[in-house]
């Protein structure tokens, strides 16, 4: 498992995770774990602390939390950055669907 410092890290060396950036929340602990063993840079996130936007400036981002709001809410966040990153997408629980800087979803998980 990574850290923001870890990422922080690799930043100020001048490189870059190679794959897909993988944030998560609670949950999704299987596909955690089968990240975790393809190599992925995977980060858990906790949803109480602000995500250092400026390190993602330039990366494909995947948001993975339980509830929507939170995703909104991170999303949000990293696109008022002056360091967008290159793409970010998020899980919608809701919908069970992958979105492109997703709003709120308006729907209710099932």
């Amino acid at each position: 498992m990574s850290t923001w410092a870890d990422l922080k890290e690799l930043r100020d060396a001048g490189y870059r995770p190679a794959h897909t950036l993988m944030i998560f929340g609670e949950g999704h602990a299987n596909l955690r774990r089968a990240m975790l063993e393809l190599g992925a840079m995977v980060i858990d996130h906790a949803s109480d602390e602000p995500v250092p936007a400026q390190l993602l400036q330039g990366l494909d981002v995947l948001l993975l939390f339980e509830r929507c709001a939170e995703s909104s809410a991170i999303a949000a966040a990293i696109r008022a950055s002056t360091a967008p990153p290159a793409r970010c997408r998020a899980w919608c629980e809701c919908s069970r669907d992958l979105t492109i800087c997703p709003g709120p979803c308006g729907r209710r998980r099932a």
